[in-house]
């Protein structure tokens, strides 16, 4: 399907000017690629919460399950810390693996191999995690979620720039600037 979608798109770029070419193939081979981030819910986020956060140390990073059988923990919550460090514009935000305890409140948590309601990440006892490439994703302070959402990697070599890159795009829609569901500025100019 997807080849077919991009034969079709190449054989109307004959049509258009050149610039938006290069933006068509790269949108039809993304929409094939598998990548994907939906339901980003920013409920309880706050600009705030994000320059709190990031001041009181590393923000822990919880993972559970896997996008492919046969990865070691360790490594993937490592490739995951690492797609995520720098991926939020704003306050730098850095990371640590969770290690069961936070003392500021806050933890980002990601579970593999599931979908349904990613508040629950944020539990004491989250579900346990899954195999396969589906996740659900949070940003948590005290048992509570602050902005989750779900979404799909389109690669689960956990070592390829594309998984990277989902992760990356992960972090970035859960910690943004302001909180674009609700006026978070209270009226001033907070860019």
């Amino acid at each position: 399907m997807c080849d077919e979608r991009l034969k079709a798109e190449t054989a109307t770029m004959g049509r258009l000017p050149k610039a938006p070419i290069a933006l068509l193939s790269a949108l039809g081979a993304a929409a094939c690629a598998g990548d994907r981030i939906s339901h980003v819910s920013y409920d309880s986020y706050s600009r705030a919460d994000l320059a709190y956060a990031a001041s009181r140390g590393p923000v822990p990073v919880r993972v559970l399950g896997a996008p492919a059988a046969g990865i070691e923990p360790t490594a993937l919550t490592d490739r995951v810390i690492e797609a995520m460090t720098g991926a939020n514009f704003g306050t730098p935000v850095a990371y640590t693996p969770y290690a069961g305890t936070t003392a500021s409140g806050y933890v980002m948590a990601l579970r593999f191999g599931a979908r349904g309601d990613a508040r629950a990440l944020c539990a004491d006892t989250p579900p346990p995690g899954g195999i396969g490439p589906d996740y659900l994703a949070a940003f948590c302070k005290d048992g509570r979620a602050l902005s989750y959402l779900e979404g799909a990697v389109g690669e689960t070599n956990i070592q390829s720039a594309r998984f990277h890159n989902a992760i990356a795009g992960a972090a970035s829609q859960l910690l943004p600037i302001r909180n674009p569901e609700r006026d978070d500025c209270r009226g001033r100019r907070c860019d």
